[in-house]
């Protein structure tokens, strides 16, 4: 499976990167929202999962530029809020 990673936090998307190789899989891994943004418009991917707070651009403003554009890539949104990790899935 081909997979879109936007995470800055270099220790996070280090050890999610790992793991999701680690498992078989292809991982691009990105760590600003607007570069991401644009991998995502052109290239193929089976899964994208977006960190919610990244510079450029935040991953939830990434993920409704690409619905407006009718990109329906299946979506994991990864976020912090105080201290408790939460997923949600588009």
């Amino acid at each position: 499976m081909r997979i879109l990673l936007l995470e800055d936090d270099r220790e996070i998307g280090a050890w999610t990167a790992k793991g999701l190789d680690a498992a078989g899989h292809v991982v691009d891994w990105i760590e600003n929202g607007r570069d991401a943004l644009l991998a995502a418009t052109t290239r193929e991917y089976d899964v994208l999962v977006f960190d919610r707070m990244t510079p450029e651009l935040d991953g939830l403003s990434a993920l409704r530029t690409l619905r407006s554009a009718k990109i329906d890539t299946p979506l994991i949104l990864l976020y912090l809020a105080s201290s408790n990790f939460r997923v949600l899935m588009s």
